[in-house]
């Protein structure tokens, strides 16, 4: 599974590799730091007594005796390889709309708007440390592991407040009394206070308990981010607190941690503090933001398929492929990653930024043409099994369901495509039921006008599948 990060098309860092040293807020109207959260109480109290805390206190609970050392090792095995998702920045960032942390006691809006407070925090006090605003957009991206595309992964195992593994579990970190149902507490390879390590072997070597932070590092490695090493090390370690807020496990560090940690501390100022109910206008900082992605966009080896958009399920061995380039008369397959006994695989081609979305004809032996270019006319032969096929991308852009369910229902009249309208509501009932009920309580609260149109597709179909 990944991300796909771009770095720039000469191969060097657009930041450039020299030690980066500390500047002073050059903005006379800088960010103001609030003295309560989005819920009227200080920030990371977690013995306030409010409905949000009970969440808040059960996920503590269940990641700390679920993360252990062995656990962390096997998840790494099984995303190392980064093969299933492959889609831009902004795209990912779109994909958070839909998600809402349940570790923090301070906020309980989608995470885009996460990013996008923090991003915005950090730009009004450092407008030209651009690689420090894109390490603020993309910090939390890997939050996508909550999503069934990206595995479905619990919460426990995705957010909240990471801690070393392999060594003592140090009181600083929140709500330490969990840690003593834990395997790895009486473990004596585990529980002295270097445990498997020595002082000062830094950072870098140090098992930290899975979540989004060590997969979006993952990520951002293995293509090649063009970020100075203060921005990975944010990435790696912002939700470390017991070290930047609690100063502890000090001894693991080496000297570079000890430099990177400066910017860390200035980050976790506007990652904590910006969180408010106040929304960014997304449309009006989008084209900013979207120029900074850009800077590392043309790669001649990324790994990003021509199109920028594919998605592939491991589950049901479907495959969406990625297609492109004409809006109606011709498509091109660019990728099939997953070769399958099955020939009767489609293609969606799909331009998210206008939600088009083109329907190729029959892949006869299209697995057997991995990363070359196939095209073929659209028929009514190729909209056959379209709509089963579609379901996964439709997943991550909802308000195209209704478009796609009406441009092609009424396109073709026969017994088929009423079939496949009804297959694609069961492949729904059947894959996506559990994940649209999770996130119907927080739809219901909102009000009409604040939902967005994935929001209201959502809502609409949980309301028609009941």
């Amino acid at each position: 599974m990944g991300v796909l990060l771009e770095q720039g098309s000469h191969g060097g860092s657009e930041f450039g590799e020299k030690k980066l040293g500390i500047p002073k807020n050059a903005s006379s109207d800088g960010f103001v730091v609030p003295e309560n959260n989005s819920f009227g109480q200080s920030f990371r109290d977690y013995g306030a007594k409010n409905e949000r805390n009970k969440t808040v206190e059960e996920f503590y609970r269940l990641s700390h005796i679920n993360q252990t050392y062995d656990f962390v090792m096997k998840m790494r095995e099984a995303y190392k390889k980064m093969d299933r998702v492959e889609m831009s920045i902004w795209e990912c960032c779109e994909l958070l709309n839909d998600v809402v942390d349940d570790s923090d006691p301070d906020l309980d809006e989608p995470q885009i708007e996460h990013l996008l407070q923090t991003a915005e925090a950090i730009r009004k006090d450092y407008p030209n440390e651009d690689w420090l605003h894109l390490t603020a957009l993309i910090h939390d991206l890997g939050k996508v592991l909550l999503l069934p595309t990206f595995g479905g992964l619990p919460q426990w195992a995705v957010v909240g407040d990471t801690f070393p593994l392999g060594c003592a579990f140090d009181e600083a970190n929140i709500h330490y009394e969990f840690f003593r149902d834990n395997p790895d507490y009486k473990n004596p390879l585990y529980n002295t206070k270097t445990g498997v390590y020595t002082d000062g072997c830094g950072l870098e070597n140090v098992v930290m308990s899975w979540g989004h932070d060590d997969y979006m590092y993952l990520v951002a490695k293995e293509n090649k981010t063009t970020l100075p090493a203060a921005g990975l090390f944010i990435i790696r370690y912002h939700s470390f607190y017991a070290l930047h807020k609690g100063d502890a496990y000090k001894y693991l560090m080496n000297e570079e941690d000890v430099e990177n940690l400066k910017w860390l501390k200035i980050f976790n100022k506007y990652d904590l503090y910006s969180k408010s109910k106040v929304r960014i206008n997304v449309q009006e900082v989008k084209p900013y933001y979207l120029s900074l992605i850009n800077k590392r966009q043309n790669d001649k080896n990324s790994k990003r398929s021509p199109c920028g958009f594919s998605i592939f399920n491991e589950k049901d061995h479907k495959a969406v492929v990625v297609v492109c380039e004409e809006e109606s008369k011709g498509v091109s397959f660019h990728s099939v990653t997953q070769r399958r006994k099955e020939r009767d695989l489609f293609a969606i081609a799909m331009s998210v930024s206008t939600l088009n979305i083109v329907v190729a004809s029959n892949a006869k032996a299209a697995d057997n043409r991995e990363g070359r270019g196939r095209t073929n006319r659209l028929d009514d032969k190729g909209r056959r099994g379209l709509l089963l096929s579609a379901a996964v991308a439709v997943t991550q852009v909802p308000e195209s369901r209704t478009e796609l369910l009406n441009k092609y229902l009424k396109k073709s009249q026969d017994n088929k495509a009423k079939n496949d309208k009804e297959r694609l509501d069961s492949y729904y009932k059947r894959n996506y039921r559990d994940y649209f009920s999770s996130i119907e309580g927080t739809l219901r609260q909102k009000n009409k006008e604040e939902l967005s149109e994935s929001e209201k597709s959502i809502l609409e179909w949980l309301d028609n599948n009941k």
